[in-house]
């Protein structure tokens, strides 16, 4: 890929040798090491770099009130799905 690019990869530290971009790796036979640095080369080359401003309890928080927006529809169908239930799971509908 690199290759193509006319960049050369023999100047890049911690690249994977052409043909071996895909190879296993396990932190056991310490393969990872190898790719260590990769993001940040590949932040160097292309020159952006996306950072995300929201922390984990933002995503929660956000996740949380969407959930709290249905709740009241979500439990009141769930209480009425019995009532409809024919025997075998499946809820009766009248024509």
């Amino acid at each position: 890929m690199l290759v193509d690019l006319n960049v050369d990869i023999s100047q890049i530290p911690y690249t994977a040798p052409p043909g071996e971009e895909g190879a296993d790796i396990s932190h056991e036979g310490r393969e990872y090491e190898a790719f260590e640095g990769l993001s940040q080369q590949i932040t160097e080359v292309s020159g952006f770099c996306y950072v995300d401003p929201h922390t984990c309890r933002d995503h929660i928080d956000v996740q949380t009130a969407n959930w709290n927006l249905q709740m009241e529809h979500l439990v009141s169908a769930y209480l009425d799905y019995p009532t409809w239930d024919c025997g075998d799971g499946m809820p009766y509908i009248s024509n």
